[in-house]
């Protein structure tokens, strides 16, 4: 028997696939990252997907029934004719929060109490440095502009969407928890980052981004029994910024959890080559993009065929 990750999903490995936060960078390395799954046999349909901020688009899209190439070429894809009075729309909404004299609500820090999560034994640096920030001015609302996502009428088998209660910092997974959001207002409120959109108002309660309280929520998996659980994570690259050494200490965190349920874990992160494509993949046109998604699939594939059972995962924390 192979001493490797099992080359195809089956009921009996219950396998869970983790997608992190971290802009369009994530979302072009998720792709790459689950284009080597599907090569390597798995059946992304009878995957769970756990997938935050960024991870919630893609994860979204691919559960809702799009394949990854029609994800890829929507989120490279230059504005349609609506497009363009979509955004002159929001823009002119911005504008009148301005003139209106409602911009002071908005540029008040979002939660001045979250800052004491910066402390030991809070939730970490992202959690105070959001509580800092105003909510922002931009609605949400082209942030669920994605294949089968707008359309999808039923929540989708097997998807959890992470966000962060404005209110109280605590954890709702759209998806887990009850809730009449549709798969489109649960990536919204995943993704509203703090000072630049505004939060997202479901059920009565205002939700921001779910990298708020984690960058991958990769623990959620411990409560469905994967025989195996891969991460995607993009905000745990290196490098010293306080934000990324948070994340990597969260993840560090999630993957013992994991592992201390005998659930084995495979992290894929993006490498130093990998991250010298982001300046392109930001420039009108996304070039860098294919790239990108090149990279991760080129890095997952790699670590499917080393990766063996009782390896402690290569997670960095400091």
């Amino acid at each position: 028997m192979s001493d490797r990750l099992p080359p195809v999903a089956s009921s009996a490995i219950q396998p869970t696939v983790v997608l992190s936060a971290g802009g369009p960078v994530a979302w072009m390395f998720h792709l790459g990252v689950l284009s080597a799954l599907e090569s390597h046999g798995w059946d992304l349909a009878d995957c769970h997907m756990v997938g935050t901020s960024a991870g919630s688009a893609v994860a979204a899209s691919v559960k809702s029934g799009a394949s990854l190439d029609q994800v890829h070429a929507a989120m490279v894809s230059s504005p349609t004719d609506h497009d363009p009075q979509a955004i002159f729309n929001t823009l002119r909404a911005a504008g009148r929060t301005i003139t209106e004299g409602k911009l002071r609500d908005r540029v008040r820090p979002l939660a001045p109490r979250f800052v004491r999560q910066a402390l030991p034994g809070g939730r970490g640096i992202a959690m105070a440095l959001a509580g800092a920030l105003p909510s922002g001015i931009f609605p949400t609302d082209p942030l669920n502009a994605l294949p089968s996502v707008t359309r999808n009428d039923h929540w989708p088998a097997r998807l959890w969407i992470p966000a962060v209660d404005a209110a109280t910092g605590n954890v709702t997974v759209f998806g887990r928890d009850a809730s009449e959001a549709t798969v489109a207002d649960a990536v919204e409120a995943s993704s509203a980052v703090p000072g630049v959109f505004q939060p997202k108002e479901l059920d009565g309660r205002e939700y921001i981004d779910g990298a708020v309280s984690s960058s991958t929520h990769a623990a959620l998996a411990a409560e469905l029994s994967p025989g195996v659980v891969v991460v995607s994570s993009v905000q745990t690259r290196a490098g010293r910024r306080p934000v990324r050494i948070g994340a990597r200490r969260r993840l560090a965190n999630e993957v013992r959890v994991l592992e201390a349920r005998g659930i084995q874990v495979l992290t894929i992160e993006p490498d130093e080559q990998t991250m010298a494509v982001e300046p392109r993949l930001l420039r009108p046109g996304f070039p860098g993009a294919d790239e990108l998604r090149e990279a991760g699939q080129r890095l997952a594939t790699e670590a499917l065929a080393e990766r063996a059972p009782g390896d402690q995962p290569t997670v960095r924390v400091s």
